[in-house]
């Protein structure tokens, strides 16, 4: 166009050919357009592995996404789905998509995260949540900077439960966290910029 190339966006298409006949046609038949790819992700970004079912016995099928030997969830679907996942560690990992006895593997490469978890020191707000708990009478922190006290406040909905149905202090393997769970909020009152 105009003396430019112009590329459009590559559509992919999974094709699954068999003999209607046959009865040694397997009942069901995975197929991906990352099956025999080399996947790399980095840890903690999502990885979006598509997928396509054929089910000669169900218009549904239950198809089970594993990590190692490790059941991650089951979802239903009719033909295509995607199976989304975040790995908290690196390596080298195995993730499956299975239906029944077929199951298609796939070997993905996971390496560390590029980001600085570690909590940051020396600021104006440095927030350690070691002493606090979801049961302490005063759970939400206060900080003072140059004579000014700053608060945090959570939403109205926010789940103060200790099981995993809740947000708040909880421990991982980093050692204690804020989880602020989806749909609710934190907000700390300190204005970054004036």
């Amino acid at each position: 166009m105009n003396g430019q190339e112009v590329t459009t966006d590559t559509i992919t298409r999974d094709y699954i050919w068999y003999d209607a006949e046959d009865e040694d046609v397997a009942d069901v038949i995975i197929a991906s357009p990352y099956r025999g790819k080399s996947i790399t992700v980095e840890q903690y970004e999502q990885l979006d592995i598509p997928y396509t079912i054929y089910n000669r016995l169900s218009s549904t099928s239950a198809v089970n996404y594993y990590e190692g030997d490790t059941l991650l969830d089951t979802v239903t679907v009719t033909n295509n789905g995607i199976f989304s996942y975040a790995f908290e560690t690196f390596g080298n990992k195995t993730v499956r998509i299975a239906v029944g006895e077929t199951s298609l593997s796939f070997n993905v490469i996971v390496t560390e995260s590029s980001a600085d978890i570690a909590p940051v020191t020396g600021a104006v707000i440095n927030f350690d949540p070691t002493s606090l708990t979801n049961n302490s009478v005063n759970r939400l922190p206060t900080w003072t900077y140059n004579n000014q006290t700053y608060h945090m406040t959570v939403s109205d909905n926010f789940n103060w439960a200790n099981d995993i149905s809740g947000g708040g202090y909880k421990e991982d393997v980093d050692g204690k966290c804020f989880v602020i769970k989806a749909g609710t909020y934190a907000e700390i009152d300190y204005k970054m910029f004036k």
